[in-house]
């Protein structure tokens, strides 16, 4: 339960640690008249404070204005990669970066025939 009579459904909620948000959680918040997504502060848990911040000031790429430059450069890098490509499980391209186009990842194998690829 939250401050705001509001409460978070663990089941759809994830940790934001692995994408450097060391204490917040991915959390979708169920109230009284709408169900909606928040960036929540780990440590606030419990505290009886509210939790629905529509600014996300505790998010820096979330406000007005330039980017940070760390998240800028990481966009920029994101887009010089090359991507796998191998169909996953769920039918979408694998997103492992790869050094060259056409190579395939660790996951989907350097031999042809492998899930279907070929690589170079």
């Amino acid at each position: 339960m939250t401050g705001d009579g509001a409460f978070i459904d663990g089941n759809r909620t994830c940790s934001l640690h692995s994408q450097g948000g060391h204490d917040l959680l991915a959390a979708t918040v169920i109230g009284a008249d709408a169900t909606y997504l928040a960036i929540v502060d780990a440590d606030r848990l419990g505290d009886g404070t509210p939790l629905r911040d529509p600014h996300c000031r505790a998010v820096a790429h979330e406000q007005l204005g330039p980017l940070p430059a760390d998240t800028a450069r990481r966009i920029a890098l994101a887009q010089r990669a090359y991507r796998c490509g191998c169909p996953t499980e769920s039918g979408r391209p694998c997103q492992v970066v790869v050094s060259r186009p056409g190579d395939a990842c660790e996951w989907h194998g350097p031999t042809e025939g492998t899930n279907g690829h070929a690589k170079p």
